[in-house]
């Protein structure tokens, strides 16, 4: 048995397991997704994906004919709130109808995918309860290690403790498409979003892709409609489903949070795990819900 069922859920299949399921395309199972001669369907990817998943756990796999039911993840509160369950249901429903616009838009249709989007996003905006990046560090020691080029000495970091706006421009002067600390550039374009995009540039480029002003007003990018469409477009931006459909999960966060490694990372694959095993379950119990 591939570990297929391990690398998407953390979960491995009992030794001794009944053979494979197959969708008859006569090459192993983890080669499927990305054959180059017949790439798969995401039907045939989420198909796949339940079918390992119930026999990893014992349960009985779905079978071939059922693919038309594996088409569409929807997307609505009660599955965030299952997720997330520190995202309230009434929160979760301002969410709900942009990522099921827009992740299926751009191709984020997969449980790898998905699972991965959710699990990133979540720990990036403290389960999309933050959508504006928090620089009000108290202490010089927490302040000196997040950024500790910006504030190399506990003697220069508490200069700047309790003051967010000052840490924001001075933390991220000069880079991300920024001016300098007198610009006020590192504060106003602090991270926005789900997925936390910041600096001039990005804000710039993602408002050359909507067509959306984000430059000039960037508490836009707070809203939960541009939240979310700016976090898949820094996702399709950076060619995050293709990490997702290698399993690369450490690779893929490292692309939206570069510390090594990634801040949160447990939590991020904590979350990506559950995801994956919430959607499965609904899908083999409900087909697309």
């Amino acid at each position: 048995m591939n570990d297929l069922p391990w690398s998407v859920f953390g979960q491995r299949a009992p030794p001794g397991d009944a053979e494979e399921p197959s969708l008859g395309l006569g090459v192993p199972v983890d080669q499927w997704i990305l054959h180059p001669m017949r790439p798969m369907t995401s039907a045939e990817i989420n198909l796949l994906f339940v079918q390992q998943w119930a026999v990893a756990l014992g349960l009985t796999p779905p079978r071939n004919h059922e693919i038309c039911r594996y088409g569409v993840i929807s997307i609505d509160r009660w599955l965030l709130n299952d997720i997330m369950p520190r995202l309230p249901v009434k929160r979760a429903s301002e969410f709900t109808p942009w990522m099921q616009k827009y992740l299926f838009r751009y191709s984020i249709d997969t449980i790898p995918r998905i699972s991965a989007f959710i699990g990133n996003t979540a720990v990036e905006s403290e389960y999309y309860t933050e959508l504006v990046e928090n620089v009000d560090y108290t202490s010089p020691a927490r302040l000196k290690d997040v950024f500790p080029n910006e504030f190399p000495t506990l003697k220069i970091a508490q200069h700047y403790v309790g003051q967010p706006e000052a840490i924001a421009n001075r933390a991220y002067a000069g880079r991300l498409g920024n001016g300098s600390e007198q610009t006020g550039d590192g504060w106003r374009y602090r991270g926005r979003g789900i997925i936390q995009v910041s600096g001039r540039a990005e804000y710039q480029e993602f408002a050359k892709f909507s067509g959306v002003d984000v430059v000039s007003d960037p508490d836009l990018m707070a809203q939960p409609q541009y939240s979310v469409w700016s976090a898949v477009w820094f996702w399709q931006k950076n060619n995050l489903n293709r990490y997702a459909d290698l399993y690369q999960y450490l690779a893929l966060a490292e692309r939206i949070n570069p510390a090594r490694p990634p801040l949160g990372w447990r939590d991020r694959e904590a979350i990506r795990k559950r995801a994956a095993h919430i959607i499965a379950q609904r899908l083999l119990g409900h087909g697309a819900f």
